[in-house]
């Protein structure tokens, strides 16, 4: 599957055919609930649901299929109803795109790539990529907290 990157049109592609994201997706084997998080422990459920997507091969997917879909409840590819109800409302926003591109940046980060470089990839500046990164960060980490717990 091929993805566009707004607003470069920068394009990568995915490791699962379109058709069949699903069946790579790290979730398949975790209790949707989870992901559909309500009630008073929703926020650490949110986390957790988060956490599973973090290293998910078809996450992009997921999460074009979300937007692409309308779907307004649940984590999908990473982000809670909220994120994705901002990515809707301007994918061209710079935040947008960086929360978007997740994979694309902590796999540059992980080369050693600069801040802005990673940003002039994306066509964004590069504070809305090092707020996404400190965002991807907290997640992480709030995550491994309530696992610890």
């Amino acid at each position: 599957m091929t993805t566009m990157t707004p607003p470069t049109g920068r394009v990568r592609n995915s490791a699962a055919p379109a058709r069949d994201w699903r069946s790579y997706a790290t979730c398949r084997e975790t209790d949707p609930e989870l992901f559909f998080a309500i009630g008073p422990h929703s926020a650490r459920e949110i986390a957790q649901a988060k956490r599973v997507c973090v290293g998910c091969p078809v996450r992009s997917a997921c999460l074009e299929w979300a937007l692409d879909t309308g779907q307004n409840h649940g984590v999908w590819g990473g982000l809670d109803e909220a994120e994705r109800r901002q990515i809707a409302r301007n994918p061209f926003s710079h935040r947008a795109v960086a929360l978007a591109n997740q994979e694309f940046i902590e796999e540059q980060l992980a080369a050693k790539v600069s801040l802005r470089q990673i940003a002039a990839e994306l066509g964004i500046g590069h504070a809305a990529v090092r707020h996404a990164v400190a965002e991807f960060r907290a997640n992480r980490e709030g995550v491994e907290e309530v696992q610890a717990a």
